[in-house]
């Protein structure tokens, strides 16, 4: 979905439709709303500033772990100064692995939490299975490749894969930059 870069009081999200009739099935929010888990990582924004959550692409979905996992784009305005808060602004910048029976959030990884840049790491997650572990992979515009745990969201490794200087570290054992 994109358009979220727009102030409105209702903000991006991923959806579900019955393929018979129509109706939605259910909605997820991309930006934690007030009042909402993760809701407080946007600091005292209103729902009305609180922007970003793009779903450029479409999801990846495990059949075996009945998930499906999305990448979300950078909060928006992208400068956190502009956004007058220091939060992480969940769950932008994210992998996102829902329930898709019901929508409801199974994990997340914040690749970038707060993400200042447009670095966002919204591509394509890619499933894969290796040496009996489901791992997820994907890539974002900093050129960082990351390996995630495909059933818990747990960090595993990453790899930069093109020079940049955004980040000066990565936690080998959190995946959290700095």
């Amino acid at each position: 979905m994109g358009g979220c870069d727009r102030y409105k009081e209702t903000g991006c999200f991923i959806s579900a439709y019955d393929a018979q009739t129509g109706k939605q099935l259910w909605k997820f929010e991309t930006v934690a709303r007030e009042g909402t888990p993760g809701g407080d990582t946007w600091g005292k924004l209103t729902n009305l500033l609180r922007a970003g959550g793009d779903t450029w692409i479409t999801g990846s979905y495990d059949p075996v772990l009945d998930l499906v996992y999305w990448g979300v784009a950078q909060a928006k305005p992208w400068m956190r100064a502009i956004r007058n808060t220091n939060g992480n602004a969940l769950y932008t910048s994210s992998t996102l692995a829902l329930r898709p029976g019901d929508g409801s959030l199974a994990w997340y990884f914040q690749h970038v939490p707060g993400e200042s840049l447009d670095l966002d790491s919204v591509y394509e997650r890619v499933l894969v299975d290796s040496a009996g572990q489901s791992l997820v992979f994907t890539i974002g515009k900093d050129g960082i490749l990351w390996k995630l745990d495909r059933k818990t969201g747990k960090f595993l490794d990453y790899k930069e894969t093109v020079y940049q200087n955004v980040f000066d570290s990565i936690d080998k054992k959190t995946g959290e930059v700095h």
